[in-house]
């Protein structure tokens, strides 16, 4: 009796000649494919844009008539200066300049090839991007999600630039070593089959939809939905997700280390109901920081400062009041 089948070779076989002609059509297809329409507007009313090594940064200011201090918004994955309309006005109102940057590969920024997208790339960006607006008064961090590991590097690096750190739901724990994503980047044909998989599946209203859903614990008006999809459908957006994943994917987390001699006072604000965010590990992380402040929302999800924008205000101006009376 032979040892194998014949008609179970030939239907492999079929198979295997399905997938490299699908996966030939789709390498050919994606070389002609324009995978966005959507040209980047121009901008706000208070838009400014900065070339900082090479990239040009997105950046909106809104300025209070007595300045007693500066506060430097940093959004999360898949946001932008966006995800911070609900408090940026009650901000203002309490005397401080506000400042919100569209990070690299998100918003109005720059989406090019070559971007450093790990935390240290980009807070170093933004360490640049601050001293180069060259204001004198105290600055105080604010990052949301990823933008919170963001701007906990920051500190970390440069704590002599900043008054306080405050993190909203913050991705502290890196990408957990995991190479395989990372390894994949750097082959054209690959990263073209994976942007054109994320335009067409990924970067769709019903998507975007389902994601906010989860985020927010609720439906996303039609406002919330335009103001994340938008921005997703520039025409590089998809190649600079996937560049950030692959480079993501190999990055550690913070050393547990960090909090022992943390200089800056800082708050911490969790949604009981994050989907994302394990709050009890952000817990464990932060208990060795000597000058903090953490909160758990009950009913709030992962984006605290737009779904409870008012409890967010209340205990940022209080954190604030009690650390510099």
């Amino acid at each position: 009796m032979p040892d194998f089948c014949p008609g179970i070779c030939c239907r492999d076989e079929k198979k295997n000649m399905r997938l490299v002609l699908g996966l030939t059509v789709v390498i050919l297809l994606t070389c002609w494919i324009d995978f966005g329409s959507v040209d980047a507007a121009e901008g706000f009313a208070n838009s400014y844009f900065m070339e900082i090594e090479g990239i040009n940064l997105h950046y909106r200011i809104w300025e209070s008539e007595e300045v007693s201090g500066n506060l430097l918004l940093v959004h999360g994955f898949s946001g932008s200066t966006f995800s911070w309309r609900d408090v940026v006005d009650p901000l203002k109102r309490e005397g401080f300049r506000v400042i919100a940057v569209d990070l690299p590969g998100f918003g109005l920024s720059q989406k090019i090839n070559g971007i450093d997208y790990t935390r240290q790339g980009m807070a170093l960006t933004l360490i640049d991007f601050w001293e180069e607006l060259g204001y004198h008064e105290s600055l105080h961090l604010i990052g949301h999600s990823m933008g919170g590991s963001v701007v906990l590097q920051m500190a970390c690096d440069r704590s002599e630039l900043f008054s306080a750190v405050v993190l909203i739901t913050p991705a502290l724990d890196g990408g957990g070593g995991n190479t395989f994503l990372s390894s994949l980047m750097g082959f054209s044909p690959l990263e073209r089959i994976l942007e054109f998989f994320v335009s067409v599946f990924f970067i769709n209203e019903r998507r975007v939809t389902q994601t906010l859903t989860d985020l927010y614990r609720r439906p996303p008006t039609p406002e919330e939905l335009d103001g994340y999809l938008t921005p997703l459908q520039d025409d590089h957006a998809a190649r600079a997700l996937i560049r950030m994943a692959g480079q993501k994917a190999k990055e550690p987390g913070f050393a547990k280390e960090t909090g022992a001699d943390f200089p800056l006072p800082v708050l911490a604000i969790f949604g009981q109901e994050d989907p994302w965010i394990d709050y009890e590990r952000g817990l464990d992380f932060l208990k060795s920081f000597p000058q903090k402040q953490i909160y758990i929302l009950e009913g709030a999800g992962h984006l605290p400062q737009e779904t409870h924008a008012g409890k967010f205000l209340d205990l940022f101006l209080g954190f604030l009041q009690e650390v510099f009376p």
